[in-house]
């Protein structure tokens, strides 16, 4: 009876590393596209149930995976992606005496 199981899906090459552990499928689709900007290969493993079913909390985890070749490119890449932009602008400068709590009571909408 094996043509009646689904056949699990595998990275198609040997040898792969995660590189991220991810709490959404949104957040592991946004590193892959990351990832594949730069031409990296990339494979995205989600446990069956949390698939199935759109819930990842508790079900499995999602993980993104690299050809090991490509480890120390992706995970540089993705680390320089965690540093904040940086503004050339100037910080905003409030007046003396400013205090949060001078809001008006009713938003401009």
């Amino acid at each position: 009876m094996g043509f009646l199981r689904p056949r699990r899906q595998k990275p198609p090459e040997k040898s792969w590393t995660v590189v991220a552990d991810c709490t959404s499928s949104f957040e592991a689709e946004v590193i892959a596209g990351l990832l594949r900007t730069a031409e990296i290969p990339v494979f995205i493993q989600q446990d069956g149930a949390a698939r199935a079913m759109g819930i990842t909390m508790g079900l499995g985890a999602i993980r993104v995976l690299v050809p090991t070749p490509y480890e120390a490119e992706a995970m540089a890449l993705l680390a320089e992606d965690e540093t904040p932009p940086l503004i050339d602008e100037p910080a905003i400068q409030f007046p003396d005496g400013y205090d949060e709590d001078d809001t008006p009571d009713d938003p401009i909408v």
